[in-house]
């Protein structure tokens, strides 16, 4: 079965939110993102400038995750899960697989970050981006914005 996915993002001061909805496919001409009708449930991920990113998995199951620069071209990351396993010993067989997940793609996500090229991706490096790159644009504008904030005289 193929899965339709379409998806909306916001801008609000420093957070960027980012909703995705899921569906089988037939036939259906993809919404842009700019398009996608106003919801009322959390975002699947929203990033805080800035760093801080939280990520919805469910209702009871939330992930953060700090970003915290050592350097140019170092920083440290931090995560968090939060969920609501009532249960005792199915609390721990869940954190046990979750901590082990988390460690796969912590490592997996490094790999792609240290062997990036342009190391920084901003905003004016030839990338063709498409309205589904709308995250990443709105991400990239408002880093942009403050970059040249910082920069500026007083």
């Amino acid at each position: 079965m193929t899965i339709f996915i379409s998806g909306g993002v916001s801008r609000v001061h420093d957070m960027i939110s980012v909703w995705f909805d899921n569906e089988p496919e037939h036939g259906q001409i993809p919404l842009m993102p700019n398009k996608m009708p106003p919801t009322d449930r959390n975002p699947q991920i929203q990033f805080r400038f800035p760093n801080v990113w939280h990520n919805w998995l469910g209702d009871t199951f939330h992930l953060f995750l700090g970003f915290a620069p050592i350097d140019g071209e170092h920083t440290k990351l931090y995560l968090r899960s939060y969920h609501s396993m009532k249960i005792p010993i199915v609390r721990q067989v869940f954190n046990f697989f979750s901590n082990l997940a988390n460690i796969f793609i912590e490592r997996q996500d490094r790999r792609v970050v240290i062997t990036q090229r342009p190391f920084r991706s901003d905003m004016h490096i030839g990338e063709k981006l498409i309205p589904g790159d709308a995250p990443v644009i709105e991400y990239r504008q408002r880093r942009e914005k403050l970059i040249r904030q910082e920069t500026q005289p007083e």
